[in-house]
């Protein structure tokens, strides 16, 4: 009986924790800017069969995330992520900081540093 109780124990705190594809925004690449004290987001998402630009804006990069994953209804997922664009107004180390920290990320990206192109046209996001 001891025996029994014991494996239905396992059985109940083991658990297999899956998120279904289609409630995933694939993340390809990002552009950062930072302009009037404000980290300015956009995303290249994968869904499906579509790639679409989400944008979010914040005081740091956590907060332009979060204003993005409040606009949509799916998860963010960064484990996918290609490309890195930002501009020179964007401090390098803050970025970097935030990218190494960030657990969920992909760190074998791309960092591009962008001057003179405007990282909202899609020329450079894909």
């Amino acid at each position: 009986m001891k025996i029994l109780l014991l494996i239905i124990t396992c059985f109940m705190l083991c658990s297999c924790s899956y998120v279904e594809v289609n409630n995933l925004d694939i993340v390809n690449s990002i552009a950062i800017d930072y302009l009037d004290s404000n980290y300015i987001l956009k995303l290249e998402v994968i869904t499906n069969d579509d790639v679409t630009i989400l944008d979010g804006t914040g005081k740091s990069i956590s907060e332009a995330f979060e204003s993005i994953t409040l606009k949509t209804e799916n998860n963010i997922y960064l484990a996918h992520l290609d490309t890195v664009f930002f501009t020179e107004s964007v401090d390098l180390d803050k970025l970097i900081n935030y990218f190494l920290r960030e657990e969920k990320v992909n760190t074998t990206f791309y960092l591009l540093l962008t001057d003179s192109i405007d990282i909202y046209s899609k020329e450079v996001l894909g």
